[in-house]
């Protein structure tokens, strides 16, 4: 006989016997997700826009060091340096329930502080001694753009990770004004000029494809930290060098009839950046972070035989540039789901 017969003629046994059945089994009781694994809010599923506005803070250096036309002999070296500025951002972030997401980050910048140290080096039949002077960087500024798909490989309700590529443009202004020689060269500066001449401007453009990882880590119930690191290979770059003083028509004693241009490519970068984010009950998110951006292409030209002079009959000839860029921001941000 089966186990289930014997289970329903037993039963009404059981009854005429007056033995009660065994109490069933009790059910555990469902626990409550901790903090770090709790789902989020149901009417935030589907797709999602995060708009991030920032007050930034930053400082960095740019520099370019001149060699002859075949890249072995350094002739000058321009070094901007102290750069600080203050600046906004707007980041926006669209999400869904897949692991696909898309990000945009723009910035604009003011640079009013800062220096210039110029150097140019000895060489035979062009410049005897060596030169050093100081100049004050004013009136600069810089805007960059970023933008990048992404997908997560990992993807729980407290941490994430995920790769991403995009592309990043920035463009700088650098503006250099005044003249101290600071070596006792004679020949250059040697009078000195007032702060109130604006003698160089420089401007360069970056422009780079962008990869990396980044990912995020639910701390607390409210707290959340960031992070992304990012390669940016084949950094190209365009430009032009002006040197106020020395542009003039031909036969005016001047070397230059206008901006010498400034181009590169094949350069390499890195970009690295992390954030803390709190999440108010009233749906506002603030946060502060830090990013470090370097950029460099030292294979690049400045191309003196379109802007110098010809001497003789003889025109100049492009010389090898290697160019770098470094930036550091703090920034405090709020930001809205919608």
């Amino acid at each position: 006989m089966s186990l289930a017969r014997l289970a329903l003629l037993a039963a009404p046994l059981a009854a005429l016997l007056g033995i009660a059945p065994a109490p069933a089994l009790a059910q555990p009781a469902t626990l409550a997700s901790p903090w770090w694994a709790a789902d989020g809010d149901p009417a935030e599923r589907g797709w999602r826009v995060d708009l991030a506005v920032r007050a930034v803070a930053a400082t960095g250096r740019t520099s370019y060091a001149l060699y002859d036309n075949l890249g072995f002999i350094k002739v000058s070296n321009l070094d901007f340096r102290g750069l600080a500025g203050a600046a906004g951002e707007l980041q926006a972030r669209v999400s869904g329930d897949g692991r696909l997401w898309a990000t945009a980050t723009y910035g604009l910048e003011a640079r009013d502080g800062g220096t210039l140290q110029d150097e140019d080096f000895p060489v035979p039949g062009v410049l005897d001694a060596y030169s050093s002077t100081d100049s004050v960087q004013r009136g600069g500024g810089a805007w960059h753009l970023l933008a990048a798909v992404g997908y997560d490989v990992h993807q729980e309700a407290g941490s994430r990770l995920g790769f991403f590529a995009g592309w990043r443009h920035a463009s700088e202004t650098l503006n250099a004004s005044g003249c101290t020689q600071t070596a006792g060269n004679p020949l250059i500066c040697g009078g000195g000029i007032p702060t109130t001449v604006r003698v160089i401007t420089a401007q360069t453009r970056w422009s780079a494809p962008v990869v990396g990882l980044d990912g995020s880590l639910r701390l607390a119930r409210r707290l959340t930290a960031s992070a992304s690191l990012a390669y940016l290979p084949l950094v190209a770059v365009d430009g032009a060098d002006t040197h106020w003083l020395r542009i003039g028509p031909p036969g005016s004693g001047v070397d230059f009839s206008g901006p010498t241009p400034i181009t590169a490519s094949d350069g390499l970068g890195v970009q690295v950046e992390a954030a803390l984010r709190w999440r108010t009950d009233l749906g506002l998110t603030l946060g502060l972070g830090g990013r470090f951006t370097r950029l460099e292409a030292r294979r690049g030209l400045m191309h003196f035989e379109t802007s110098v002079h010809p001497v003789n009959g003889q025109s100049a000839v492009a010389q090898v540039t290697s160019l770098t860029t470094e930036r550091r921001l703090g920034w405090v941000e709020a930001a809205w789901r919608f």
